[in-house]
């Protein structure tokens, strides 16, 4: 067995593992069955679009500026940088904040750990991690507009 063709099996059973991780997390993520009387909504200039629970967006770079957020009946941090670092907030259900910066954000049914994921910039393993492109991509079909 040459060197090429023993690596390309090494990173195939990779490639299948992560795609298999993904496809389980989008699953969950559909046919989850979590009480929410009231959605969040992350609003940008003049669009906004509903968050999911138990997800993490790492970064909002080339979109339009977050100017506000409504926690509905989640937590929610949110992260003046990229990549959960900065200084941060906790926001509890029930809140309306106008952010002034906002470079990543987590969202969650339960009190964020921030500790868990600060240290090494990625949220913990029960959060599914996307960018803000992917996660307008993924969860929400069309803009609704303000």
């Amino acid at each position: 067995m040459s060197i090429h063709s023993h690596s390309s099996e090494h990173y195939s059973g990779i490639g299948i593992c992560h795609l298999v991780s993904q496809i389980r997390k989008t699953i969950a993520g559909f046919f989850r069955s979590k009480h929410i009387t009231k959605t969040a909504k992350l609003y940008h200039d003049n669009f906004s679009y509903d968050l999911v629970p138990d997800t993490a967006i790492n970064s909002f770079a080339n979109m339009p500026r977050v100017t506000s957020v409504d926690t509905g009946d989640l937590y929610i941090c949110v992260f003046e940088e990229p990549h959960y670092q900065g200084e941060y907030q906790i926001l509890k259900p029930g809140e309306k904040v106008i952010l002034g910066q906002c470079g990543s954000i987590v969202i969650s049914l339960h009190p964020v750990p921030v500790d868990s994921f600060r240290s090494n910039a990625r949220p913990p393993s029960w959060c599914w991690e996307l960018s803000g492109h992917m996660y307008i991509w993924r969860f929400s079909s069309n803009y609704k507009y303000v």
